[in-house]
């Protein structure tokens, strides 16, 4: 996706060093990540029936090891999955967890201001409480919760859960650090395989919206034949009545889209409060369950839709929204 190229330069170096710390934190490389992950199962720390009790809602199956959203005997993180192919994951720094803490509070949270043991405050106000030193909410749905040197992470962008359920979630594992339940997840790994079958197979782009479609969207012929690969797919045209060409980019990531999109709107939702508080229109519409869509979102600076974990996107920079719709509609149906 390019949304970030849209967004005020203010958030430039915040989102460098978030990545920075999400290196650290999860992905410093293939030791970091297998150090003691065989030995220390995340899986032990909270149980389906326990997630199931918070999130309000059955699992679509028993919770697995995973790495990289895939069952993995070895992976360091626990996902929970629900239905719609949506998922919360636990992931735990059994040791040195309170280096990534720390960097976590230079680079500073959007949405909560930590610091008091057992307490973390939303900037909404509410105060969430667990057995925990610290806590801090990170990006918009990452909620992490530090006791003694360990680490526990919730991360709830590819779930609709809420940042008070990621706290209730966390706060359970806290509690299990010191005698985490033995846990046999093959089953888990297993059911989640065959939950995979069901995803939608990933082909061009362009795919989606052939040639033929894209003309009856735009009520003209295109320029060229759409041109893309599996990522993205551009199209060309030239306006009617106009000796101007347009282009329209239609993006699309196949797997973990729920997570992007809402890690996405909050950053951008960032940048579109500056320009607000600079008296310029900065409207940000989101809705679930709407047409084809599992969620939906449009804004000054473009429009997405998320169908069974894919994300489908288009910049347009405020102008040519509802054609940008009629696209990524089109494409959600052929998922």
């Amino acid at each position: 996706m390019r949304w970030h190229e849209a967004i005020h330069h203010r958030l430039a170096f915040t989102l460098l060093l978030v990545v920075w710390v999400c290196a650290l934190a999860g992905g410093a490389g293939p030791a970091r990540a297998a150090d003691g992950a065989a030995a220390q199962d995340p899986c032990g720390l909270v149980t389906a029936a326990e997630a199931e009790t918070v999130l309000g809602e059955p699992l679509a199956g028993p919770p697995f090891r995973a790495s990289n959203r895939e069952p993995d005997v070895a992976g360091d993180t626990c996902r929970y999955e629900m239905s719609g192919f949506r998922a919360v994951v636990l992931r735990v720094e059994w040791k040195d967890g309170g280096r990534t803490f720390g960097l976590m509070n230079m680079v500073g949270s959007v949405a909560s201001k930590g610091g008091l043991k057992g307490v973390v405050t939303l900037s909404n106000g509410t105060a969430l409480h667990g057995e925990w030193d610290e806590a801090r909410l990170f990006q918009c749905c990452e909620f992490n919760a530090l006791r003694g040197d360990q680490l526990v992470v919730v991360d709830v962008s590819g779930s609709s859960a809420t940042v008070e359920q990621a706290a209730a979630l966390a706060d359970l594992a806290v509690k299990r650090l010191d005698q985490p339940l033995s846990i046999d997840d093959t089953a888990g790994r297993a059911a989640a395989e065959e939950r995979a079958k069901a995803r939608p197979a990933i082909v061009s782009a362009c795919d989606l919206v052939p040639r033929a479609e894209a003309e009856a969207i735009i009520g003209g012929p295109l320029a060229t034949d759409p041109r893309g690969d599996e990522s993205s797919c551009d199209y060309a045209w030239v306006a009617p009545g106009t000796d101007y060409q347009q282009q329209m980019t239609l993006s699309v990531t196949w797997r973990g889209g729920l997570s992007e999109m809402r890690t996405t709107l909050a950053q951008m939702g960032q940048a579109l409060k500056f320009i607000a508080s600079q008296g310029l229109p900065a409207d940000q519409k989101q809705q679930s369950g709407t047409g084809p869509f599992d969620e939906e979102a449009s804004s000054m600076i473009g429009v997405m839709g998320v169908r069974k974990d894919v994300l489908l996107s288009i910049e347009t920079g405020g102008t040519g929204n509802d054609i940008a719709s009629a696209f990524i509609a089109a494409a959600a149906k052929k998922l």
